[in-house]
């Protein structure tokens, strides 16, 4: 091959991925190959400090002030105010340890005298999020958790986000709405939300012992596993191609509630370890 030729080639070659993606291929994504392992028994449990920036769960959301409304509460129509030890002391913690390893999230009623200072919510409850301790591009992560047992209006959630501060895409690993359990995939298509969401109320309760919900994240595709057993895969579009980190949720909401929710209504979601292998 003359020089010339060498330069004509070398130039169709760069050229080639972009008339590719322009034709509706697959972009392939900048994804560094960084490992991300994680072996997470929560003993004990370790809560992210934003002033010193150690510890690693961080147990609000990752918008406005750790005391702001916004960054307790989720949704105006959700009934819970995550609280941890560090914001309202004087109740009892959401998260208390399990024997043997793991980590017990209780929601519970707020007492009335301290209904404002929970932004009026009348549940108090926990949530515990990776974002400053990991999230991953690709891999499988495997949760070990027993969820809670059937109860009025209770929304317990496995599900995962970009670091980037977006919506969509969101993965929900496990949500379970009257009883049923329910995986999902937001998305945009043509610049709409699009929701997959696969309900398998056949799966019967799962409060029964603890289970292995698994989550396989590759280019192009994410797969669920429940026990080993696969249970749902849904084609993923280059908007999933970043680092996404995990939420664990016990949720009270009462569009699925089956009439009035009583004021003295307690629950429980117990996590027993959070395994990844992946790369970021």
């Amino acid at each position: 091959m003359t020089p010339p030729d060498r330069r004509r080639m070398l130039k169709l070659a760069a050229v080639l991925p972009t008339l590719a993606y322009g034709m509706g291929a697959r972009a392939q994504p900048a994804v560094g190959n960084k490992p991300v392992n994680v072996d997470e028994h929560f003993t004990p449990l370790s809560f992210y400090d934003p002033k010193t920036g150690q510890g690693r769960w961080s147990t609000v959301y990752n918008q406005g002030p750790r005391d702001a409304e916004q960054a307790r509460t989720h949704a105006a129509n959700e009934s819970q105010c995550y609280i941890d030890p560090n914001f309202m002391p004087e109740l009892p913690s959401p998260f208390s340890p399990l024997p043997g390893g793991g980590v017990r999230i209780s929601l519970t009623p707020t007492p009335h005298e301290l209904l404002a200072r929970c932004f009026g919510r009348p549940f108090v409850s926990g949530m515990l999020s990776s974002e400053h301790f990991f999230s991953f591009t690709y891999g499988r992560c495997d949760i070990t958790c027993r969820p809670p047992a059937s109860a009025n209006g209770i929304w317990p959630a496995l599900w995962f986000v970009p670091l980037k501060p977006m919506w969509p895409p969101e993965i929900d690993l496990l949500e379970i709405f009257h009883d049923q359990p329910t995986f999902s995939l937001h998305s945009t298509e043509s610049g709409k939300h699009v929701q997959d969401s696969t309900r398998r109320p056949d799966l019967g309760p799962l409060s029964d012992r603890p289970h292995v919900f698994t989550l396989i994240k590759k280019p192009g595709r994410i797969d669920w596993l429940l026990d080993g057993r696969p249970l749902k895969s849904a084609p993923a579009d280059a908007q999933f191609d970043q680092p996404f980190f995990l939420r664990i949720n016990l949720q009270m909401i009462s569009q699925f509630a089956k009439g009035p929710i009583s004021r003295d209504q307690q629950s429980h979601f117990d996590i027993l370890s959070v395994k990844l292998s992946g790369v970021v």
